[in-house]
C-alpha cells in the first residue's frame, strides 16, 4: 500500500558513532576523537590502510613503531563493529571509523580515517633518500652499536625482476666477495612490533653493514624486504 511512498523516501545516511580508546582507567579530558571525512577513492590506493598508516607514522615520527604507539579499540553495537585507533606516538590523537560488518573491517576503517586526516602530511613527505652509514666489521663477540643500520630507498620496479630478493642478494654477494657464502656471512634478525614485523640483514662478509626493511605483515616478507633494501644499496655494483 505504501510502496510509492517508500520508493520516494531518500536513502538513510549512516550514523557515525564515536568511541574513545582508553588504556587502563578512563581519564577525563583524554585526547578527543577526531572524525575526518571518508578517504576519497583516489587516495585509497592501498588495500590495507593499517599497513599504510604504520608506514606513514614510522616516517613521520622518524623511528620504528612499538605496539603502544598505535592502539586499536573495537566495540560491538548490535550486528556491527566500530573501531577507534589511538596514536600515542602523535599526541594521543584518536580516529573513529564507520560501522562495519566485522572487527577487522572496523580497524581498517579507523585507519582509513587517520590516513584521510594526515593526507596533506602524506603528500608532503619527501621520497625516501638513502642513508648510507658504514661501520667496521667486528671479530669475536658482537659489540653494542657495532654496525649502523642503513636505510635505502625501495628497489625500483624495473630492478625488482627477481621475486626472491634473499636469493638475489646471496647470488650477488657470492660473486662480489668471490667465494661461497657461509651462514655467518648473511644474518637476518626479525622483530615484531604489534601486528607487524621488521627485519634487518647484517652482511658480515662486507664490513658488517646492516640494512633494515619496512614493516611487513609476516616475518618472511620482512626478511625479503630487508634483502630488497640491501639490493637497492648495491644497485650500482649489480648493474
Amino acid at each position: 500500500h505504501f510502496s510509492a511512498e517508500i520508493a520516494a523516501l531518500p536513502p538513510k545516511e549512516p550514523k557515525k558513532k564515536q568511541s574513545k580508546a582508553k588504556e587502563g582507567a578512563p581519564q577525563p579530558g583524554a585526547a578527543a576523537v577526531v572524525k575526518t571525512p571518508a578517504v576519497p577513492q583516489d587516495q585509497a590506493t592501498n588495500a590495507n590502510p593499517k599497513s599504510e598508516l604504520a608506514r606513514f607514522l614510522q616516517r613521520y615520527i622518524g623511528r620504528t613503531l612499538t605496539k603502544e604507539d598505535v592502539v586499536y579499540t573495537t566495540t560491538q553495537s548490535g550486528e556491527f563493529f566500530q573501531s577507534t585507533v589511538r596514536l600515542a606516538c602523535n599526541h594521543g590523537e584518536e580516529f573513529a571509523g564507520d560501522l562495519c560488518a566485522t572487527d577487522k573491517e572496523a580497524m581498517q576503517a579507523a585507519a582509513a580515517q587517520a590516513i584521510g586526516h594526515f593526507s596533506a602530511e602524506i603528500a608532503a613527505l619527501p621520497p625516501k633518500e638513502p642513508k648510507k652509514k658504514q661501520s667496521k666489521a667486528k671479530e669475536g663477540a658482537p659489540q653494542p652499536g657495532a654496525a649502523a643500520v642503513v636505510k635505502t630507498p625501495a628497489v625500483p620496479q624495473d630492478q625488482a625482476t627477481n621475486a626472491n630478493p634473499k636469493s638475489e642478494l646471496a647470488r650477488f654477494l657470492q660473486r662480489y666477495i668471490g667465494r661461497t657464502l657461509t651462514k655467518e656471512d648473511v644474518v637476518y634478525t626479525t622483530t615484531q612490533s604489534g601486528e607487524f614485523f621488521q627485519s634487518t640483514v647484517r652482511l658480515a662478509c662486507n664490513h658488517g653493514e646492516e640494512f633494515a626493511g619496512d614493516l611487513c605483515a609476516t616475518d618472511k616478507e620482512a626478511m625479503q624486504a630487508a634483502a630488497a633494501q640491501a639490493i637497492g644499496h648495491f644497485s650500482a655494483e649489480i648493474a
